[in-house]
């Protein structure tokens, strides 16, 4: 049995060959649109499997290359600040690179509050668009007791510093 990822490029592969034979150009435009959207969900159920798999560098490239061609699918960008946090655990950087994908998710409405609380846990140098990120999770879901007493936690800090700067 092949493996599907084969089977769906060499589908992917004979629709292509028959778009190639269209004399009509508004057909072949149709048949174009229903090529990416099956090459898409294609790739996305591979991604997924991938990113189920812990699999975090293959599900990294497979939704950096669904975003090539579809930008608006909130849970691949969710998804993708994931595997990159996971793929970048011990680096440390002033913005993580997985910030800007869950806020991006959460600006598409893919696990909104979620996808801010994760963006807030991979900043670490700035504080205050950590709140923001703490506060906005909470005002979508208040029930989260571990972000309330972060959140809080963040708020004694930040007081304490402007507290030792006078």
């Amino acid at each position: 049995m092949l493996h599907p990822f084969i089977t769906t490029m060499r589908f992917l592969y004979l629709i292509l060959i028959l778009a190639s034979c269209s004399s009509k150009s508004d057909s072949s435009k149709n048949l174009n649109v229903a090529i990416e959207t099956v090459n898409i969900d294609s790739i996305l159920i591979q991604a997924n499997k991938y990113y189920e798999l812990d699999k975090y560098k293959e599900a990294r490239l497979a939704y950096e290359s669904i975003l090539k061609v579809d930008t608006t699918i909130g849970e691949v960008y969710y998804k993708l600040g994931y595997s990159i946090g996971e793929l970048q655990l011990d680096t440390f950087f002033i913005e993580h690179p997985s910030v800007k994908f869950f806020v991006k998710a959460a600006e598409l409405d893919y696990r909104t509050d979620e996808a801010y609380r994760n963006a807030a846990l991979f900043i670490l140098y700035d504080d205050s668009t950590k709140l923001k990120y703490l506060n906005k999770s909470l005002e979508l879901n208040p029930e989260q007791l571990e972000i309330i007493k972060f959140r809080d936690g963040l708020k004694q800090l930040m007081l304490k510093d402007v507290q030792s700067d006078i």
